[in-house]
């Protein structure tokens, strides 16, 4: 008499037919969940950059600096000045810098 063990090539097929349906579901999940974490780190990210621009111009006679001018008065992390959780960071100053624009735009990883 023949001694079959382990698994038939039916049983594998339903075992990886599950897997893939599980997957189906949990991956589209996971890409929204850190999409919606990178969003909400560059929201923080952007009242950072507010605070800094609020401390740079009490300290520079009412006028706005650009991320460069933020990072040497020691007021941001040198990390603005590239993609942070998939945002880049941008400063636009208005002519006569009393005024500014920050933005946060999407990036790839």
């Amino acid at each position: 008499m023949k001694n079959n063990d382990g698994f038939s090539l039916l049983e594998l097929l339903i075992v990886v037919a599950i897997i893939l349906i599980i997957a189906t579901i949990g991956i589209p999940s996971l890409l929204r969940s850190r999409q919606a974490a990178n969003e909400s780190a560059a929201v923080a990210n952007l009242r950072n950059l507010n605070s800094a621009e609020v401390g740079y111009s009490s300290s520079h006679a009412g006028v706005y600096g650009s991320i460069g001018d933020l990072v040497s008065a020691g007021l941001l992390d040198n990390r603005y000045q590239g993609v942070m959780s998939g945002y880049l960071m941008t400063v636009e100053l208005s002519t006569n810098a009393l005024d500014y624009t920050a933005a946060a735009t999407a990036r790839a990883l």
